[in-house]
């Protein structure tokens, strides 16, 4: 760190109370059309903000502003679809299993591994 003072602030029973001013800037593009661009830039901001953001300034000389389809966006919004009710009901144990596999995970677990494997009995309904 280079020791540079950022914010200062008052304390005033209990709370610190900054003291800071407004910044207001533009952001420059290019005259080709950026839309695309800009939406991940700005953390994949929906067509009608960016719109808003043209009309008060920010977006100086862009053109209209029209976001291709992302990909990203479609993924971030699926979802998975639940699991059907089945038909079938074990009537004994280790008839009938349901098994998930997961990992790799960041950290290794206490055993060294980065996988966990769950099985449930659908009989017992246990682990």
């Amino acid at each position: 760190m280079n020791n540079k003072v950022v914010m200062k602030g008052k304390r005033s029973r209990g709370l610190y109370f900054l003291e800071a001013k407004t910044v207001i800037g533009n952001a420059e593009i290019s005259t080709k059309d950026d839309s695309d661009l800009w939406h991940r830039r700005l953390g994949h901001v929906g067509e009608k903000s960016l719109q808003e953001l043209q009309k008060q300034g920010a977006l100086k000389n862009s053109t209209a502003i029209k976001i291709s389809t992302c990909d990203d966006c479609i993924l971030g919004k699926s979802q998975y679809l639940p699991y059907g009710k089945s038909n079938y009901s074990a009537s004994k144990p280790l008839e009938y299993i349901h098994a998930d596999l997961w990992g790799p995970s960041r950290t290794d677990n206490m055993g060294g591994e980065r996988w966990f494997l769950s099985i449930i009995d659908d009989y017992s309904r246990k682990l």
